[in-house]
């Protein structure tokens, strides 16, 4: 789908309600900001110029709004649009959409903290899809404005793995002033090429 008079194209997978809306919202953030349309999803409508604010015009608004609106649309599947259709701004399906697939209640930030604090490696699983599941419980947590430092972090990633990593997980702890988070997932990549 391309999205931009200029020779650039955007593809983004349509929202359809079943692939992972804290992506899809990360990527659609960008587009809009790419496509200088960014402002539609704030409740005023300036722009920051150098050090200063500029204030728009209402032909500019509404050129910025209707843009943002319409690739909003064009990057929803068939049943969640239904779920937006009779609304007729940017902002206010932005915020519907944010409400339907990405709650941020008590019970959902329990549950994924939970979820953060048991994190163990399944059995029989690959050691990328573990990061890659890990990294996707982080940004879930801090997209429900739940934020763990980088040493929490790679302590948790640490000790997640099996019992095979006992030794690993020993050098790592022992001989360090700080532990980072990528130096951990550096050296989890390093270390499964050796064995």
């Amino acid at each position: 789908m391309a999205l931009s008079a200029s020779s650039s194209r955007y593809d983004i997978e349509k929202f359809n309600g079943n692939n992972d809306f804290a992506l899809w919202k990360i990527k659609m953030q960008s587009l809009l900001g790419n496509l200088g349309l960014k402002e539609a999803l704030k409740e005023e409508s300036t722009e920051k110029v150098g050090e200063g604010v500029k204030i728009l015009s209402m032909e500019q608004k509404v050129d910025i709004e209707e843009k943002a609106y319409n690739t909003l649309i064009l990057s929803l599947g068939d049943k969640v649009l239904q779920e937006v259709s009779k609304m007729t701004a940017t902002l206010e399906i932005w915020k519907k959409l944010d409400s339907l697939y990405f709650t941020k209640t008590l019970s959902s930030q329990l549950f994924l903290k939970a979820r953060f604090f048991t994190f163990r490696m399944k059995d029989n699983q690959k050691l990328q899809d573990h990061i890659d599941e890990f990294n996707k419980l982080c940004l879930d947590l801090e997209n429900i404005n739940v934020k763990y430092d980088d040493e929490d972090k790679a302590l948790v990633l640490l000790h997640s793995l099996p019992q095979t990593y006992e030794h690993f997980v020993d050098i790592l702890h022992h001989g360090r002033e700080k532990l980072a988070l990528d130096d951990v997932i550096g050296a989890l990549k390093f270390y499964r090429l050796k064995i």
